[in-house]
This record gives C-alpha cells, structure tokens and sequence, in this order.
C-alpha cells in the first residue's frame, strides 16, 4: 500500500488526525493512552 500512496493513488492524508516528529514521542503516546490517537502510521523519511 506504501508505494500506491507514494504514488498517488490512493490517499490517506484525509485519514490522519495527527502528524508527529520523533522528538514529539512522548507526546504521541499520551494522547495514544488518552484515547485521541485511533490509528498509528509509521513512515520511515519525510515528505
């Protein structure tokens, strides 16, 4: 599925809630354990 969102063929982008850097970890995981995260997408590089 990466390489067909790569390619622009399918989007996800109006799925994602919220964008986290890896300095923001701590962040990303309270809001995981307060229940605002649904979904967890890892993507290695940015964009």
């Amino acid at each position: 599925y990466m390489d067909m969102y790569r390619k622009g063929m399918i989007d996800i982008d109006s799925l994602l809630t919220h964008r986290f850097t890896l300095d923001q970890i701590k962040e990303a995981l309270e809001d995981s354990l307060k229940g605002a995260l649904k979904n967890v997408v890892v993507i290695g590089g940015e964009k």
